[in-house]
């Protein structure tokens, strides 16, 4: 993209979450996650990393055989200082990252000693955090449905998917020689939209899940998972053709947990 040179973006994201939990009856805890975030955002000029805070707040019922729950988690926000030349007048510029509030609900159910069946759903508030918000980020209904099954009290088999609508907005028809505003500084928008569509490509929608889990003793279990997100693509091109911008992602990700 002109005056962008070669993109290259990088962000890692960190949570340490340490929780409390209560149980007001047999049927009935509430909790809450005090976040951390530690951010490491690098867009080809150099890194910056950052340290922001939040809340996670939750409850769990029981009602027979269902089993209800409710969190809501609180954004928190980053700066990172001078990782983009926004506005090309020589000076490198800020942008503030934050994570986005998350309203989640789920209900599972156990209709046996082996069988857990769950659904859950959950809203991301993009359009509302900092940056994706200046990117134009859409918010997010995910819907996901999961079971497991136990081959013995201590051996688990689960599955699972999980559909959450691409939030990145195409913007097919774009003015070529106008700008947007980014925190302040106008952006060109060839630049711009290079950015929203081939920097942070974060466009996948369907994901299918595999896992396992073994309990030791009480207290020490191991859990291991596979994700695989299957390929989504966007593109979008400029009024008369000019700049034509396309990105495809497919992920695979394998989780080992230990729980002591």
């Amino acid at each position: 993209p002109p005056g962008m040179g070669n993109l290259y973006t990088k962000l890692e994201v960190m949570n340490f979450a340490p929780n409390v939990a209560y149980m007001i009856n047999p049927d009935f805890s509430v909790g809450a996650n005090f976040i951390v975030s530690y951010q490491n955002l690098d867009l080809g000029y150099g890194a910056d990393h950052g340290y922001g805070m939040g809340l996670q707040l939750g409850g769990l019922y029981k009602l027979g055989i269902l089993n209800l729950g409710a969190s809501y988690t609180y954004n928190q926000g980053v700066t990172h200082e001078k990782v983009a030349y926004f506005d090309n007048d020589a000076m490198l510029d800020d942008l503030e990252l934050q994570s986005p509030q998350v309203v989640a609900l789920g209900v599972s159910m156990e209709p046996s000693s082996t069988w857990l069946v769950e659904l859950d759903t959950k809203w991301i508030n993009w359009s509302g955090a900092k940056g994706y918000e200046d990117f134009d980020w859409e918010d997010q209904w995910v819907l996901g449905l999961g079971a497991q099954y136990k081959i013995t009290p201590a051996f688990s088999l689960r599955a699972g998917y999980n559909y959450a609508k691409n939030p990145v907005k195409e913007h097919d028809g774009f003015d070529p020689m106008g700008t947007t505003n980014v925190q302040g500084h106008d952006v060109l928008n060839p630049n711009y939209e290079a950015l929203r569509i081939l920097g942070f490509p974060a466009v996948v929608e369907h994901h299918l899940t595999l896992g396992l889990g073994y309990k030791f003793t009480n207290a020490m279990a191991i859990n291991l998972s596979y994700m695989h997100a299957l390929e989504n693509t966007v593109k979008e091109s400029s009024a008369g053709d000019a700049f034509s911008f396309e990105s495809s992602l497919e992920e695979d990700t394998i989780t080992l947990v230990f729980l002591t």
